[in-house]
């Protein structure tokens, strides 16, 4: 598992197995603007 940092409390968690997950917990229903523009919009967004 691997856990990058991408900006104020926003991080990307990728498994061994390739599976990616964007957590943000600051923002409600939404990622940052700027993790959309670089990794496209999420396929699954949890509330």
């Amino acid at each position: 598992m691997k856990i990058k940092y991408l900006a104020h409390s926003c991080f990307l968690i990728t498994s061994n197995s390739g599976v990616r997950i964007v957590t943000d917990p600051s923002l409600p229903g939404a990622p940052p603007a700027s993790v959309m523009r670089k990794w496209g919009n999420p396929p699954i967004l949890l509330r």
